[in-house]
Formats: structure tokens, sequence, C-alpha cells
């Protein structure tokens, strides 16, 4: 009686510890959108980045579903039931996401339930507007439960942020190449730019005179400041370099690495130039002031600037009804960037 009553302990404290294992990897990665609907046509799975990778183990043979699922904010979910194919599957097993979005017959395991319809009709105005796959956040969810759904072995996830990247426009100091370069006054000006590329790099070229020569033929000759891995979109320039030289004109330029599931990229800005000169008495700021007008992007503004360009500087700036800074200027700079600020009329 006492063997039997061991035995039955084993027995139940076996079933109690029987489980299924899942580890997912990565964790969750944000990645620059260059997905096509091409790219998950479930009838060419060997044509899809790998998103994800499943490790699966296995301590109840194949008496196990797995149940994926994957949505987002503006998407009903997509449903995915898998069933390992008795005597066949093995125990340890990996599967990518080429293996779940497939129709095609898999090795080891058999679909009993897919529905992903309503996700992709919900995808079709986006799609048919960028020729992409909308950004958003994008969450898959893998169960690992029992044949009858009334208990979860285990349960992982990992958050697929898909964003668009955003061309690296310049905002201050200096004009593009080919235009009447905008001088500075400080040895420390500051750096910005907008995009949501990040990390960016800082490349800083001195010329010898106005520049006449194409993007190209600067970047022949070796920056004289180079700053890697900035996080933000302004950038100081430090004690410790180069000081400029009165009278000489200097060229910079951004660039940022664009990572995606099919490799990395650059993405680069125009060059910027500007000239370096000693500071000029009731100086607020003009090129700051000029890189503003230009983002505008209208005709009026034209005699704006060429007051400016002809020797008027500007004492001063009022921002709705208040006084403000060159710096504040750049973050309104920014917003119009952004479009989260919108004109209406500019007058002199």
């Amino acid at each position: 009686m006492k063997k039997l009553f061991i035995l039955l302990f084993l027995f139940i404290l076996g079933m109690l510890s029987a489980q299924v294992t899942l580890e997912i990897l990565p964790q969750g990665t944000v990645t620059y959108n260059s997905f096509y609907p091409v790219n998950f046509d479930p009838d060419h799975p060997e044509e899809q980045p790998i998103l994800f990778t499943i490790t699966l183990n296995s301590d109840v043979g194949n008496d196990y579903i797995l149940k994926v699922s994957l949505e987002s904010e503006n998407t009903p979910p997509a449903n995915i039931t898998l069933a390992p194919i008795t005597d066949v599957t093995p125990p340890f097993i990996s599967l990518t996401n080429r293996d779940i979005i497939t129709n095609e017959d898999q090795d080891y395991f058999d679909v009993i339930y897919r529905n992903y319809d309503d996700f992709l009709d919900a995808l079709d105005d986006q799609i048919l507007e960028t020729g992409r796959l909308p950004d958003d956040s994008y969450l898959f969810t893998i169960e690992a439960k029992s044949p009858d759904e009334t208990s979860t072995f285990v349960t992982v996830q990992i958050t697929l942020d898909i964003v668009s990247p955003i061309t690296i426009s310049l905002i201050s100091p200096g004009s593009p190449i080919g235009s009447t370069p905008i001088a500075i006054f400080s040895q420390y000006p500051n750096f910005t730019w907008f995009s949501n590329i990040t990390p960016y790099k800082l490349e800083l070229y001195e010329l010898d005179d106005i520049p006449q020569n194409t993007e190209d033929v600067i970047q022949q000759n070796n920056p004289i400041f180079i700053e890697e891995d900035i996080a933000s979109t302004s950038f100081t320039y430090p004690p410790s370099a180069p000081s400029f030289n009165l009278g000489k004109y200097y060229a910079w330029q951004i660039t940022g690495d664009i990572v995606t599931t099919a490799g990395h990229s650059t993405g680069s800005s125009i060059m910027y130039c500007f000239e370096y000169e000693e500071q000029g008495s009731g100086d607020f700021g003009d090129q700051t002031v000029i890189n503003f007008l230009n983002q505008l992007g209208t005709d009026e503004i034209n005699q704006i600037i060429s007051y400016l360009e002809s020797g008027y500087t500007v004492q001063g700036i009022t921002w709705q009804g208040e006084e403000i800074t060159t710096g504040e200027l750049n973050n309104i700079t920014q917003q119009i960037l952004m479009g989260e600020i919108e004109f209406k009329d500019v007058s002199e």
C-alpha cells in the first residue's frame, strides 16, 4: 500500500512539473520601416525578414498547441494555432516567424486555425497610400497551451516598433551649399537639426574661400572635427575642438545609421556652410532667424532675408507677445518641421 502511495505521489509530481518552455529572441526591437506587403506573403515565407526566433522545449511530448497572435493599436488581431505532428515533432525545436506566417505545409506542425484576413484588410488603405506596412507597435504573443486550452504552460511576447526614418534636416548654423554663407560669431555654436534617426555623426570641414564646389568635392577633404554617437538632435561645439579661424568658411553635415531587419544604411543631410566673423554689435543671431524663415518656404520671406543679408540685424524676436531667445526659435523651427505648428502669413 505504501509503495502504491509513493508511486501515485511521483506520478502526480511528474504531472505537475511537466511543461513546455519557450524563449524568444530578441526581447524587443525598434526598426526603421523597410517592410513591404510582399515581404509577408504567406505563400512565400522565405522572403520574410527574420523578426524573431522561438526556442521550444517540451516535457509533455507532443501534447500541446501553440497559439500565436499579432496585433497593434490600429488593427484587429491576427491568429494562428499550430499543433505538433504526433511522433514527428522533436521535444526541442527552434521556429522563426517564417515557420508561422505561412500557407505552406510544415515538417513538424499542422495549422489547425488561421485567421489574419481582418488584420490584412485593416492595413489595405494604409498600404495603398505608402506602399509599406504602416508605422506602429506590433505585438507578437506566443502561448504554449494544453490541447483543450484549459492550461497555459508559458507565454512569451515580443514588440516590434516600426518607424519610418525622417530625412535629416539641418536647422542651424549656416545655409545650404551654393547660397550665401551666413556669419556666426561664437567659437562654440550649437548645431541643431531635425530627424528621428539615431545615433548621429557630425562632420565639420574647413574651407579656404566661399565654396563654389559641390558636396562631393568638399568631402574629398578630411574633416577637421568628427563627433559620433550623438543621441539628440543638437550638439554644442566643445572648447576642446579646433578653433574657428577669422574669415574662414566651414561646412558641416549630419549622418545617421538606419538599422532595419534587412541591414544597415546611412541617412545623410545636405551640407550647410557658415563663415566665422568677429562679434558684431547688436547681433541677435541673424543666421538662426534666416534658417527659421527658410523653413517657411514662401516667396514673401525673400525680402526679409535680403534685409538681413544686406546688413540689417535682428534686435529681438517676439512670439505670441513674449520675447524669445534664439534657442527657443530653434525649438519652434523643429515644431514646424514636425508639423506641430502651421503658419498662416508672413509680413515685414
